[in-house]
């Protein structure tokens, strides 16, 4: 009968501890990425139908689908509390506009919704903070970002093929593709943040660039299925990123000419937008109005003066049933009920007035600077600035910022925490010259002398 002794059963301990750690890593990996997915709302689809608008019972139902997903989120932010602490006193600009949408309920016109929105918008933007901190090594952090995006690229493509009557729009854009989201637009911008993710990713990690690489022309594929002209210019700006941080990598020379090359295209631009300024709408293949969005920014502005100091309370004002509030008035100047405000910046000035404009604004100019000042020495430029790029245009356009429920917020949530991080300064491994070995000379018929160790 074979004995294990006890200097056997001490040895085996490391191993099983190592072995334990692994598994947890994985658990935890694929825990994150299921959370993105979640947050990404790429199954609501698969519940309510391809139908114009949702019911507003199944709409209500649809909320329970993320308690568990704030139950990962809690115990994310539960086992790397001290971390997280101090994360968030590094952040103040961003703790305080959260903060905000929970005063806001004191002058909201809805309170409850108000109270209830604003957590749901707490907890996603605690979920970001929580991922940042438990992957803060940034290729890590991107392959976990890439995962997510590199399923949601393969739903996408089965939805089209599997499922037609869902993958493909048949009303408003016959036949352009809109994946597992109810319009083109949102697979647009969607694949456009998923394209820089998995580009990031690629870039971060050598190993399995070819991967990442792969999953990225994908994302590229169904921007152009989706027929979205103004996701399509995004693409093409954040790959231009890409490759001016790649060329300020390669050294002083590089950086001098990644310098250069985005002066002299803003000069290119600045001169084309003063000779026709409506060439950029015509790339677009929109109107000056930007297909009635400026209509829209007219009505909400006209609401937007009577309470500008505080605004309508966050979340309150796209759900309101009464026939006095600022609903009621924008959607009369439109001719039909709208839901958001199509342009984030007008959105947060009507929900929470100029202190919730201004936190907003002081927020994203901060993770600006933070990504310019390291933009050819920290790895993570390859993700922010491209990111960063399209998180602003897209703003402009549509209601982007202190979304709740929302992975593109928990997305920027992570990278304002993440970006000018310690962890950040390391070069890559296919950026590290290996040094050349130095010949020691030594007089012929004389001993070499070798400085000692200790000295």
């Amino acid at each position: 009968m074979t004995t294990v002794s006890a200097f056997q059963r001490r040895a085996a301990r490391p191993a099983a501890r190592a072995a334990r750690a692994a598994l947890w890593e994985r658990v935890t990996f694929w825990a994150v990425v299921g959370l993105v997915l979640m947050f990404s709302q790429g199954w609501v689809m698969q519940i309510t139908g391809p139908v114009v608008a949702v019911d507003p019972d199944v709409s209500a139902s649809l909320r329970n689908y993320f308690f568990p997903v704030y139950a990962v989120i809690l115990i994310l932010a539960a086992s790397r509390w001290k971390a997280l602490a101090a994360a968030v006193v590094r952040t103040p600009l961003l703790t305080l506009l959260v903060g905000l949408t929970f005063v806001s309920g004191l002058w909201s016109i809805d309170p409850e919704v108000t109270q209830r929105r604003a957590l749901a918008v707490a907890l996603t933007t605690l979920g970001g903070m929580a991922v940042a901190v438990r992957f803060p090594q940034w290729p890590r952090f991107m392959e976990v970002l890439g995962a997510a995006f590199g399923i949601l690229v393969v739903l996408c493509f089965a939805s089209v093929f599997l499922q037609p009557t869902y993958g493909i729009m048949t009303s408003d854009f016959p036949g352009a593709w809109r994946g597992v989201w109810d319009h083109k637009n949102e697979l647009g911008y969607n694949m456009t943040v998923g394209f820089v993710v998995l580009m990031a990713a690629a870039m971060l990690n050598p190993r399995r660039r070819w991967l990442w690489a792969g999953l990225a022309v994908g994302a590229l594929m169904l921007i152009l299925a989706s027929t979205s002209k103004t996701s399509l210019v995004s693409c093409l700006a954040a790959a231009f990123c890409v490759g001016v941080v790649w060329i300020g990598r390669r050294g002083p020379a590089g950086s001098v000419m990644a310098a250069y090359i985005c002066l002299a295209l803003l000069f290119a631009a600045g001169f084309m937008f003063v000779l026709d300024p409506g060439l950029l709408f015509k790339v677009l293949g929109k109107d000056e109005t930007l297909t009635g969005r400026t209509r829209i920014w007219s009505a909400v502005m006209h609401q937007i003066v009577k309470r500008p100091w505080t605004g309508y309370g966050y979340g309150a004002v796209w759900t309101e049933t009464s026939r006095w509030g600022p609903l009621p008035w924008i959607s009369k100047e439109q001719g039909f009920v709208i839901h958001e405000a199509h342009n984030g910046w007008l959105g947060v000035w009507l929900e929470m007035g100029y202190i919730g404009l201004c936190l907003v604004a002081a927020t994203v100019i901060e993770v600006w600077a933070r990504t310019i000042l390291g933009i050819f020495r920290r790895p993570s430029a390859y993700f922010t600035l491209p990111f960063l790029v399209i998180f602003s245009l897209h703003s402009i356009t549509e209601a982007a910022l202190l979304a709740q429920n929302d992975f593109i917020w928990l997305i920027f949530s992570a990278a304002a925490l993440r970006v000018g991080s310690p962890e950040d300064e390391s070069p890559l491994p296919d950026e590290r010259k290996p040094k050349r070995p130095v010949p020691i000379r030594a007089r012929p018929g004389r001993p070499r002398r070798v400085a000692a160790s200790y000295r």
